[in-house]
């Protein structure tokens, strides 16, 4: 460890010979233990036999303990007269390292006593040891060396220690291991400033450590060869335990961290920032290529090395980091940045930057302003090099994310978003910031660009990846709100897409309360919303969104929250724009809520495709969307991957299939086949696949909903569908139809859970689509019913072979059936029941159509035979024919031959086709049995009657007809058979007998069956022969033909019906879909404006407070820069200090409402070119910054000191409790904005420029009601730090009802009326006539109250003429002829004037007898107006630029302008419009007499240039002068017994009336209240006009008096107060130091008496340090720091003495008041006390820790201590207020602190800073320019200034909040200064022994000689100066001359301090305390008339 890197301050031990510190004796010996402890760093331990000693503790004889340095060991040797014992502790201390090192011995009586080492906190070595019993004292004791005992060296040689060492500490006791871990803990820096005995809140150090502490030392106490004692105790006995220092150093090592805070703080390095570009190389020309532009060598790596020098100066260094903050030091830094050149910026600033934050993330505040001016304010690194700009969001990532709950609250996640939303957008808003795409200088070169598109998405990616971590796991509703807000309030849609991928990312977590939060702003509305983007990825991922929210929302809220109606108008919305395959997927992560979080595919492609129902239709309705958009779409590939993808899921899951089934599918799959059949561009292989996949799709779902009851519903849609898009040409339906039922029929017949379902209702569903396939198999015969067509019957479809294209298809079809069937007769109760009604209803039509497709069957069966056996056919058929023609009765043995011949020609294949005739024959034998019992058993042949008939029902007929029909096929078939090859024939004849019993009719019952298929074959044979079936074969064909027509009607009748219903119900569907999405538009709308409603105010106020923010900081840089640059600063410069200073009025006022400060004007202009003759030659000028420029800028005014504005913005926490709009009213200027009133601060918002003041209740004093333009509209609000604000309303219902919120939450302190406080006048007056106040005070108090502000030009305040005589040389103030008549108005003084004026009222009067519509007056202009005001104060700014801009931006004719006080006296007794009286700065500010701004005024035509006011000869030229004896006029005896009338004309009984009337003070009408009311002029023009006149002409104050107000010292009536009701003010607040400008009374043959407060011992006089008398009490502080707290009286004691004084008898006790006075003999010591107002507290500094400890005077006991400076506080001085502190110090600053507890509002609210106890010190600026040490400061609160003098040679002058005026430079240290209240600034120096007096706007008034000064004060009325010497002489001088007034000689000895006591404000007695304590009391009170 370096030395630097040690204490601050430390001794340094040479290792010379005697080289050490010789400590005080040590009376007694700790006998329950000690220690020792220090900060310690060995440069070497020496060799061989060197032993350097640590410390020596012994006794006369050598006896006592020694602890030294052995091999780098330490050893402790104990020696007593008994026994000697030497101990090592063996462990090996480093060298040239600091350590921190504690030995302690601990004494165990019943046990080994222990000696431990402890090195830091740690234990390091232990060791046993006897404890010495030793009684005698210690005499000889050291550090740092050896001892000698009796001449000479125990050791026999010297053992120095060469080394440093830091405060060291010896305890009577052993520390335990917590006590020393406390003191190893203080910072190593600091411990040379710990103070064990001191009052510190937050030390790490057990305060009962001090009581143990047999000595320390510091060496920041040591002074010469002296260091003083840490030990408790009193003054006394520090000095008699003080340690002598022999040849070692006290070394102070001064750190940059703590060095640069004298000279400005962390501040001072920012203006490197600002030369950055001066600090480059110049350009380099390229080359020998003039056309290449130079380029600038740019050092990057400088900006970065700045950054990090600022880490160093701000690492664990809590002062700097706090100046940091109050500075505003990153808003400033951030400012710069943005002037900077982004070159500068590079990869080695953000690294720079990543180490500061980690370096300051202890500090919270100061973490925050780095993150959101430096990280966050992107505009400055919005044009830097990519690499740099993902180098710094990444590591404000790491931090962020790193730490996440804490940003989350110290930045919040709007931050973000509108970090994002501000610099990172991809198409500007109107509030985007950086909009240009490439940033260029001055000369068009391109200096940086803003990121690529994709650039920005990865930046804004890595901001949002913050965001996220901030709310992963939690968020408000205020954040959900700041998304919704982003989402809808920006207009730059691409930037919703992150935003939206943020909050799907969010969703993660289940149960995420955000989803909670946009329920409840909306719900789901809020998302559809954004479907209307025109981004189709904004659509994706708000899809997306929408489909993971839904995934974590229980069933039935999820039906609540978003119905169906919510995804129609989602459908309807997305219809508008083209679906794209993104948009798909998102929808069918919707439909699945199978969401991917990172990215946009489908969520097919995850899981295993293998798992059935591995997806899930979650959201049904998605479907609808998915599929009408699809059908829509012009993309064929994706139509295509539609269809796919769903016939993939359909596939796979049966529950997917059943929901599909509930939507309007085929309407879509129909659309989309139609859109691929018509399309000509598509390949014929692209369209066979879609048409595979949509058969598929039919397929699946029919094959599905077969499943379910009512199953075969479906089928009858899909044909109804499919015949109206046949109808419509899109497709030929029959094709489809086909390809649909081939490959359902295949579905279904192999799905044996259908058809063996034990579900009746299943069952009953297959078997009515089984019957659909009829009409498909047969079709519909259009033919008659006859023999030869029979077949054509059941139509058949063919093929171009003329085969049955259904064959194969038939078999499987009656296989099915017989199924179908079968599976029926399993549903009877019981086999012996049969089948129920309602199942043989739906079992009879599968036996017919399987009858029918077995006949078919039969029929077709022959036909596939091979064409090669045709002819054979032909001839076997032809045999039998001849056969049955020729012979009938031989028919059987033809048809038995015919089968013979059949036979022996069987072939392979016709064996097949034997089989299926054969199991169809059989098919139809087994069905005959399951014919209908009543038609199957009617007329069997062994049970018929004979020629009985039996009736028969129509079902029964239809039945037989069907048997009949089949009998004719047969035979028909028979027929074909033999023609084919005849296989088929012998076993359709079987068949054909075997039904031939069934339809004998009753009349051939008896025929033999053998006869009767005779008579069948002959009569189906030919058909020509009579027949006796004929008819009814003919029937029974008929009937078949009209069940089959009719069958199909039915069908085509029902799917027609369906078709209809179908139709009618999409179009009533879209129609209330059209209705749903209206509403939802309507809805959205809503919503949209809703939240766009705030957060289009929130953006705009966002902006606002940026760019306020900008320009705030812009004009606080400048004054932090005009502080570094100044005359004083640490960047004075030389072309700065050769400019011209300007100066203009500060508005501060003192307590009589005095302006006497200026201030320097940086913002000046001088007005060159601007006078009056050169009007006429510039019609226009150019550089007017005037009215307009003013209302766009804002003045240094308006900004006030920094720490103010760093706070002023209305926290978002603070809730605005009441509102009113008003203007804020200021001279020549008019701010429209409104007042908000929050629970402890008031707030001006300006509407037109966004900017925003702010004050505290508990700064408010009085509130006033006001008028304006004559209308009481208006309020007026003072505050305590002299200043005041005028707010005018809308009307007086408004300004009261804002008085009445405003006044309900001050503090009752706060005086407040809006009418008027009558007995506070009465008050006012009585003050006024007991000469409690002077004539200036009580003018300016009537004038308040009266509603005359300084904030409004047409209502100044206004002051008398007070003399008359402004052409003598000499004026004697007490002959009253010099003096003005008080009783007439100023219109009145001239008698002819007068008399003029009086005949122009008497004409008026005549002439308006009947017209009163303007009433007759006798002036026509007034006493008081803009103009009059302007017109006196035009040398003085800001009244310069408000006449110029009264002038039209020029001054006015020379000889018009006010010249010369004589000539404007003249003009106003003789001018017949001149009536103007005078304002206050004629008594109080002499500056208005000068031209200080050499402003161009003009020329006189005499050819007299204008410059200074022409004063009168007695002021002998000097303006200071005047306004001196016009003040002594004022205030002399004549003024004082007439100014009572003019106090009548202005503001009593003849100000207006008959009064006003008898006393010729009649003015134009216009200027009286009540005259005219502005309101109610309906006119524009007229009012306006109205308005300008109140305003330009003058106005009347408001009448106080309806009395006559009595002079001086006469009795008052009280009638003589007027009505309640028409006067305004409140209590005389402010009032609380009454003054008068009376001489001070001096007696010049004044007594002067002796006294003494204190007991001494007659060989110990002590001096009175500080004295000071309050009220009845005097406060005396010795150097022993002894407080006595004496009776005081101005009354006589009874015993001789004019006074009465009564000693503090505790003052002389042992247990007396004892403050910790460090350094009783050192003189400045005087100037470290300062005592409160009423004297219970005492403030002292002086202490070596650097601290100012606040001490209650009744205990003096420590109250509290405050630590800013970083050396000893040299002075102080108190503000009259009793609160503002001001200390100066060694480290060259200034400190300005306030004391005392914050006041509360009403609501309770505290005010005070976090951590701040009550009643403590806070600090509030740091004053710097000194270069030396600050010996003495003063300030005057009242004036608002502080003064400091320093051994740098120089006074400099501030303001009370923290603006440097001015330097005065002195011939040598400045050791006392003083302010009086007049404003002169009294200096001395001491070694030159001068004496200066200047005035507080820097002139120098006197220079005197004076010899060792030591004592100063100031009397209160600030007209003398009263000075001691060290020689014991009193002198008391003018302020203003330093002329003496009266030396006092008889005060013996050096005078060490001096006070005042009073007697009615007025100084009565001084008493001087003396070197030998005792008192000197002079009587001060019979001068009074000299």
């Amino acid at each position: 460890m370096s030395i630097f890197d040690g204490p601050s301050i430390y001794f340094n031990f040479p290792g010379f010979t005697d080289c050490g510190i010789i400590l005080p004796h040590v009376l007694k010996f700790p006998t329950n233990g000690w220690s020792f402890c220090t900060w310690l760093r060995v440069e070497s331990f020496g060799s061989g036999e060197k032993t350097p000693f640590l410390f020596n503790l012994l006794n006369s004889e050598g006896f006592g303990v020694e602890c030294f340095f052995h091999e780098a060991q330490l050893t402790v040797r104990m020696d007593t007269k008994s026994k000697k014992i030497t101990q090592k502790l063996k462990y090996a201390l480093p060298t040239q390292t600091w350590i921190y090192l504690c030995i302690t011995h601990e004494y165990h009586w019943m046990g080994s006593s222990q000696l431990k080492l402890y090195v830091g906190k740690q234990l390091v070595s232990t060791a046993p040891m006897t404890y010495p019993k030793i009684s005698e004292p210690l005499i000889n004791c050291t550090l740092g060396t050896n001892v000698k005992i009796m001449g000479k060296y125990r050791d026999g040689s010297p053992n120095p220690m060469y080394g440093q060492m830091a405060s060291f500490f010896f305890f009577q006791e052993a520390l335990n291991e917590v006590e020393i871990a406390q003191l190893a803990s203080i910072p190593i820096r600091h411990t040379s400033t710990f103070n064990p005995t001191g009052a510190e809140q937050d030390s790490p150090v057990d305060s009962k450590l001090a009581t143990k502490i047999v000595f320390g030392y510091s060496p920041r106490r040591a002074q010469g060869i002296t260091c003083y004692n840490f030990a408790g105790g009193s003054a006394m006995s520090k000095i008699t335990t003080q340690a002598l220092i022999r040849g070692v150093q006290i070394v102070k090592v001064c750190d940059i961290k703590e060095s640069i805070r004298y000279i400005g703080g962390i501040k001072v390095i920012f203006p490197i920032f600002a030369q950055l570009e001066s600090l480059c190389l110049p350009p380099i020309l390229s080359d020998g290529n003039v056309d290449e532009p130079p380029t600038m060598f740019i050092d990057s790596f400088l900006t970065s090395q700045i950054f990090s020098f600022l880490t160093e100066l701000m690492r664990q260094h809590p002062k700097n980091q706090k100046d940091m903050i109050d500075c505003g030091g990153f808003r400033i830094l951030a400012h710069l940045m943005k002037q900077t050149t982004p070159q500068f910026f590079s990869l080695d600033i953000v690294e720079a930057l990543d180490k500061l934050a980690e370096c300051i993330q202890v500090n919270e505040k100061l973490e925050k302003d780095l993150f959101l001016n430096i990280f966050l304010d992107l505009k400055i690194w919005v044009y830097t090099d990519i690499n740099v700009q993902k180098k710094l969001v990444e590591v404000l990532k790491n931090h962020l994310s790193k730490r996440s709950d804490h940003f989350r609250g110290l930045l919040g996640v709007q931050t973000i978003l509108d970090a994002c939303r501000n610099f990172y957008w991809f198409n500007p808003e109107e509030t985007s910031m950086c909009t240009e795409s490439v940033l260029l200088d001055q000369n068009e070169n391109q200096i940086g660009a803003r990121p690529s598109g994709k650039e920005i998405r990865d930046l804004r990616h890595t901001l949002l990846e913050i965001v996220f971590f901030f709310v992963k796991d939690n968020i408000s509703l205020e954040e959900s709100k700041a998304f919704l807000h982003y989402l809808y309030g920006c207009t730059d849609q691409l930037q919703l897409v992150d935003i939206l991928q943020l909050l799907l990312s969010l969703q993660k977590k289940q149960d995420h309360p955000m989803n909670k939060h946009f329920i409840s702003q909306g719900g789901f509305d809020i998302f559809i919303g954004l479907l209307h983007s025109s981004v189709d990825s904004v659509r994706v991922w708000t899809i997306k969104l929408l489909a993971k929210m839904m995934e974590q929302l229980p069933p039935k809220q999820k039906d609540q929250l978003i119905p169906n109606q919510k995804m129609v108008t989602i459908k309807k919305i997305l219809q508008k724009f083209n679906m794209s395959p993104s948009l798909y997927n998102a929808l069918l992560e919707l439909l699945l809520e199978v969401v991917s979080v990172g990215s946009v595919k489908s969520p097919l492609t995850l899981g295993d495709n293998k798992t059935p129902n591995r997806f899930i239709f979650k959201n049904p309705s998605v479907i609808s969307i998915i599929f009408e958009l699809c059908c829509v779409s012009s993309n064929l590939d994706l139509q295509q991957q539609i269809l796919n993808d769903f016939k993939d899921i359909l596939k796979s899951s049966a529950i997917c299939r059943s929901i599909f089934l509930e939507q309007q599918w085929q309407t879509w799959l129909f659309g989309i086949l139609s859109k691929y059949m018509h399309n000509y561009n598509i390949s014929s292989k692209v369209k066979s696949d879609v048409y595979a996949t949509i058969i598929d799709f039919f397929t699946i779902l029919h094959h599905q909903s077969l499943h379910k009851p009512d199953g075969w519903n479906k089928w009858t849609e899909t044909e109804s569908l499919l015949n109206y898009f046949g109808e419509q040409d899109f497709f030929e339906a029959p094709v489809i139809l086909k390809s649909i039922i081939e490959k359902l029929f295949k579905y279904v017949i192999a799905d044996q859970s259908l058809y063996q379902s034990t579900d009746l209702k299943v069952w009953e569903s297959v078997t009515k689509w089984a019957l659909t396939m009829e009409e498909y198999l047969f079709g519909q015969n259009t033919m008659e019913g006859q023999f030869s067509s029979i077949t054509q019957v059941l139509h058949l479809n063919r093929d171009s072979n003329g085969h049955w294209a259904d064959y194969k298809l038939a078999q499987e079809l009656s296989d099915f059936l017989d199924v179908l069937i079968t599976k029926a007769y399993s549903f009877a109760s019981s086999p012996a029941s049969g089948l129920s009604a309602a199942v043989q209803k739906q079992v009879e039509p599968l036996i017919r159509l399987h009858f029918n497709v077995a006949l078919s069957i039969l029929h077709e069966a022959e036909s596939f035979i091979s064409a090669s056996r045709a002819s054979e056919q032909s001839d076997l058929f032809g045999t039998l024919e001849k056969l049955v023609e020729g012979q009938r009765s031989r028919v059987k043995d033809a048809t038995r031959a015919f089968i013979s011949s059949k036979k022996t020609n069987h072939s392979i294949e016709s064996k097949t086709i034997q089989k299926i005739i054969e199991r169809f024959s059989n098919k139809i034998r087994n069905l005959l049995p399951k014919m209908k019992p009543s038609i199957t058993t009617a007329f069997p042949p062994s049970s018929k009657p004979n020629g009985t008939a039996q009736p028969v029902s129509p079902y029964e007929e239809i039945h037989q007809a069907r048997l009949l029909f089949s009998l004719a096929y047969l035979f028909t078939c028979m027929k074909s058979s033999h023609e084919q090859l005849g296989i088929a024939t012998e076993e359709i004849f079987e068949l054909f007998k075997n039904i031939l019993p069934y339809v004998i009719p009753p009349e051939l019952s008896g025929t033999p069956s053998e006869e009767m298929v005779k008579i069948f074959m002959a009569g189906f044979s030919f058909p020509d022969q009579p027949f006796v079936m004929a008819s009814r074969v003919e029937n029974a064909i008929g009937a078949v033909m009209e069940e089959q027509r009719q069958l199909v009607s039915n069908r085509f009748q029902k799917i027609d019906e369906c078709r209809d219903h179908i139709l009618q119900s999409i179009s009533k569907r879209i129609e209330e879909e059209n209705q749903v999405i209206a509403n939802s538009e309507s809805t959205y709308l809503r919503l949209l404006e809703s939240i766009r409603s705030q957060e289009t105010p929130r953006r705009a106020a966002v902006i606002t407070h940026i760019e306020r923010n900008q320009f705030v900081t812009a004009k606080r840089w400048k004054l932090m820069e005009r502080l570094l640059t100044n005359d004083r600063g640490p960047w004075m410069s030389l072309t700065e200090s050769k400019k011209p200073i300007y100066w203009k009025l500060d508005k501060v006022e003192n307590h009589a409402r005095m302006r006497k400060r200026l201030k320097r004007n940086y913002e000046a202009n001088d007005h060159s070119h601007q006078t009056a003759d050169l009007k006429l030659r510039a019609p226009f000028v150019s550089d007017l910054s005037l009215e307009d420029a003013s209302k766009k800028s804002v003045n240094e005014d308006d900004i006030g000191d920094f720490a103010k504005i760093l706070n002023e913005e209305m926290p978002d926490k603070d809730k605005i409790l009441f509102e009113a709009p008003c203007d804020m009213v200021k001279p020549m200027q008019v701010f429209r904005g409104s007042l908000r009133f929050t629970a402890t601060t008031m707030y001006f918002v300006d509407s037109v420029r966004g900017f925003k003041h702010s004050w505290t209740y508990d700064n408010f004093s009085k509130i006033y009601g006001r008028r304006y333009a004559l209308q009481w509209t208006a309020l007026e609000i003072f505050l305590n730090d002299r200043t005041n604000y005028f707010f005018n309303f809308g009307s007086r219902v408004e300004a009261k009802q804002t008085f009445k919120r405003l006044a309900e939450l001050c503090s009752a302190m706060v005086k407040s009326s809006f009418e008027a406080p009558l007995k506070n006048i009465k008050a006012l007056t009585t003050a006024w006539q007991q000469k409690k106040i002077s004539n200036f005070e009580y003018l300016m108090e009537l004038n308040t109250i009266s509603g005359r502000t300084y904030n409004d030009l047409a209502q100044y305040p206004v002051f008398p003429w007070i003399l008359s005589d402004y052409t003598s040389e000499k004026i004697d103030l007490n002959d009253p002829s010099v003096y003005r008549d008080l009783s007439k108005p100023i219109g009145a003084l001239n008698d002819s004037r007068l008399e003029t004026l009086r005949e122009r009222f008497e004409s008026f009067v005549s002439s308006q007898a009947d017209d009163q519509s303007i009433p007759p007056f006798l002036f026509g202009s007034h006493y008081s107006n803009p103009g009059i005001v302007l017109f006196y104060l035009v040398r003085m700014e800001p009244f310069c630029t408000h006449f110029l801009t009264m002038q039209g931006g020029y001054f006015d004719i020379a000889d018009r302008m006010f010249t010369s006080m004589q000539a404007t006296w003249e003009n106003v007794l003789q001018g017949p419009a001149d009536f103007k009286e005078l304002t206050p700065e004629f008594f109080t500010t002499p500056e208005i007499l000068l031209n200080l701004n050499n402003f161009d005024l003009g020329t006189r035509q005499n050819g007299t240039k204008i410059s200074d006011v022409i004063l009168p000869p007695w002021a002998k030229g000097s303006s200071k002068e005047f306004v001196k004896i016009n003040l002594a006029a004022l205030e002399s005896d004549y003024v004082s017994n007439h100014l009572h009338e003019w106090i009548d004309l202005v503001f009593g009984i003849k100000q207006n009336g008959p009064e006003a009337l008898i006393a010729n003070n009649v003015f134009f009408h216009m200027c009286y209240e009540g005259a005219i009311d502005t309101t109610k002029l309906e006119d524009s023009a007229q009012r306006r006009g109205a308005l300008d006149q109140i305003h330009n002409f003058g106005q009347i104050p408001v009448q106080l008096f309806t009395k006559k107000h009595i002079g001086r010292n006469q009795p008052r009536e009280e009638s003589q107060l007027q009505n309640p009701i028409k006067t305004i003010s409140n209590s005389i607040g402010g009032l609380t130091r009454l003054k008068s400008n009376a001489n001070l009374p001096i007696d010049s043959d004044a007594y002067c008496f002796t006294t003494q407060v204190r007991t001494f011992d007659k060989s110990l006089p002590l001096p009175i340090i500080h004295m000071k008398g309050i009220g009845d009490y005097l406060i005396t502080l010795f150097s022993d720091g002894v407080l006595g707290i004496n009776r005081w009286s101005n009354s006589p004691d009874g015993k001789g003495l004019p006074f009465t004084i009564e000693p503090d008898k505790t003052a002389s006790l042992i247990n007396s008041r004892v403050l910790d006075v460090l350094i009783p003999d050192d003189p400045s010591v005087t100037s470290n006390f300062a005592l409160g107002l009423d004297g219970k507290i005492l403030f002292h500094s002086g202490f070596w820790d650097n601290g100012v400890k606040v001490i209650n005077t009744n205990t003096a006991q420590v109250v509290s201590s405050a630590y800013e400076h970083d050396d000893m506080v040299t002075c102080m001085d108190i503000g009259e207020d009793g609160r503002t502190l001001i200390t100066g110090s060694n480290d060259t600053s200034i400190r300005i602190w306030i004391y005392g507890e914050e006041k509360k509002s009403r609501w309770g609210i505290d005010k005070i800073v976090k951590g701040t106890p009550n009643n403590s010190l806070r600090p509030i600026a740091t004053l710097i320019g000194h270069d030396d040490s600050i010996v003495c400061v003063a300030v005057n609160t009242d004036l608002g200034i502080i003064v400091s003098g320093s051994k740098d040679k120089t006074m400099i002058q501030y303001t009370t909040d923290g603006r440097y005026v001015r330097s005065i430079n002195h011939p040598s240290a400045v050791n006392i200064v003083k302010i009086s209240c007049t404003g002169h600034i009294i200096s001395y120096c001491y070694e030159t022994s001068l004496l200066f007096s200047h005035y507080i706007n820097g002139q120098p008034c006197a220079k005197e000689t004076a010899n060792h000064l030591c004592q100063m004060l100031v009397t209160k009325n600030g007209m003398h100066v009263v000075t001691g010497d060290e020689d014991g002489n009193i002198i008391i001088r003018n302020t203003d001359n330093l002329e003496i007034v009266k030396q006092f000689e008889n005060t013996k000895g050096q005078i060490r301090s001096m006070t005042f006591t009073y007697e009615d404000e007025i100084e009565k007695y001084l008493l001087v305390g003396s070197q030998e304590g005792r008192i000197t009391i002079f009587k001060l009170g019979e001068l009074e008339k000299k």
